[in-house]
C-alpha cells in the first residue's frame, strides 16, 4: 500500500521541489537570502584574512581591466549538434557475434579475413598456416599404394599453387612445418582370442590349471586332431593295427593326464587346509592377545 501512495504523490512532490526550486533562485537574484561560501581550510584562512586586509589587492579587484574585457568581447561561441560518433564497421569477436557466425566460414577463425590482394608479403594467415601444414603432413606421408601416391602428388601440386607459400616462400613454409607440424599417433594392439585372455586372467589369480585342465596334453590331441576333413582321410588310410596303436597312445595320455590332475586335487586340498588351520591359529593367538 506504501509503495502505490507514494507512485501516486510523486508527480506532485516532484512540482513542489521545482517550484521551490524556482522561488529559492529568484531570492538569490534580489539578495534576499544571504550565501555561505564553504569555509577555508586552516591553512588558507591566513592568507585570505591578509589578502582582504590589502587595500591594493581590493582596488585591483575593483578596477575595469578594458583590455581583458576586449579580449572577452572577440570570443564567440557557436552551439552546433554534435557530430556523429564513430560505429563499428565490423563486428567484434564476442559471444554473441560468434553464435550468430557459428556457420558462417569466414568468421571460422572469430574474425573476417583480409583481402588476399591487401594481405603484405611474407605474412600468412591463420587458416593459411591450417591448410599449408595440412598440405605438407600429406606430402610427407608414407605409403606405397597407388592411392598415397597420387595424393601425395595433389597435395605437392596444391602446396605449390597455393597463396599462402607464394607470399611467404617455400623455405618458410618449410620451417613452419618443422616446428609446427601436427603430430600422428599411432597405436599398435596385438589381438588374442577370449580363450587365450581367460586363461591369462586364471593364472594371474593363481587358477592356471583349473581352465585348462588338460594341460598341455589337450594341445598335443587338438594338434593331433586338427582338422575333421583330413584327419578323417587320415584316419581311413590307417590299417586296424595302426588304429589299435593310436588308440593306446590316447588311452596312455588320458591316463597320464588323469593321475596329473588327481595329484593337483590333492595339492589343492592340502593347500586349503594349511590355509584353514592358520586361520585357526590366527584367530587363537588373537584371543589370548586379548584375554593378556
Amino acid at each position: 500500500m506504501k509503495r502505490l501512495w507514494n507512485a501516486l504523490g510523486k508527480p506532485a512532490k516532484d512540482a513542489n521541489y521545482q517550484v521551490n526550486a524556482v522561488k529559492h533562485i529568484e531570492k538569490l537574484e534580489k539578495g534576499e537570502v544571504k550565501t555561505e561560501s564553504a569555509p577555508k581550510h586552516v591553512s588558507e584562512r591566513k592568507h585570505f584574512e591578509n589578502a582582504q586586509k590589502d587595500g591594493r589587492i581590493r582596488d585591483e579587484l575593483s578596477k575595469k581591466h578594458d583590455k581583458l574585457v576586449g579580449n572577452m568581447n572577440k570570443i564567440t561561441i557557436k552551439s552546433t549538434n554534435p557530430p556523429e560518433r564513430w560505429t563499428k564497421s565490423k563486428d567484434l569477436p564476442t559471444r554473441e557475434n560468434e553464435f550468430m557466425h557459428k556457420n558462417d566460414p569466414v568468421w571460422e577463425y572469430g574474425f573476417y579475413e583480409p583481402p588476399l590482394d591487401k594481405m603484405p608479403k611474407g605474412k600468412i594467415m591463420l587458416r593459411e598456416a591450417m591448410e599449408v601444414l595440412r598440405k605438407m603432413q600429406i606430402s610427407h606421408s608414407e605409403g606405397d599404394s597407388p592411392v598415397a601416391a597420387k595424393m601425395r602428388e595433389n597435395a605437392l601440386s596444391e602446396l605449390i599453387e597455393h597463396e599462402g607459400v607464394k607470399r611467404i616462400g617455400r623455405e618458410k613454409a618449410e620451417i613452419l612445418y618443422e616446428y609446427l607440424r601436427p603430430f600422428e599417433r599411432r597405436e599398435e594392439q596385438k589381438v588374442v582370442s577370449r580363450h587365450e585372455l581367460a586363461r591369462l586372467q586364471s593364472a594371474l589369480q593363481g587358477r592356471g590349471d583349473e581352465y585348462s585342465l588338460t594341460g598341455e596334453t589337450h594341445q598335443q590331441i587338438k594338434r593331433l586332431f586338427n582338422g575333421m576333413d583330413k584327419n578323417r582321410e587320415w584316419n581311413d588310410k590307417l590299417s586296424q593295427k595302426e588304429k589299435d596303436q593310436l588308440d593306446e597312445a590316447i588311452r596312455v595320455l588320458r591316463s597320464e593326464e588323469h593321475e596329473r590332475l588327481t595329484k593337483r586335487l590333492d595339492q589343492i586340498n592340502e593347500d586349503e587346509k594349511n590355509f584353514a588351520e592358520a586361520v585357526k591359529q590366527a584367530a587363537e593367538k588373537s584371543e589370548e592377545k586379548k584375554i593378556n
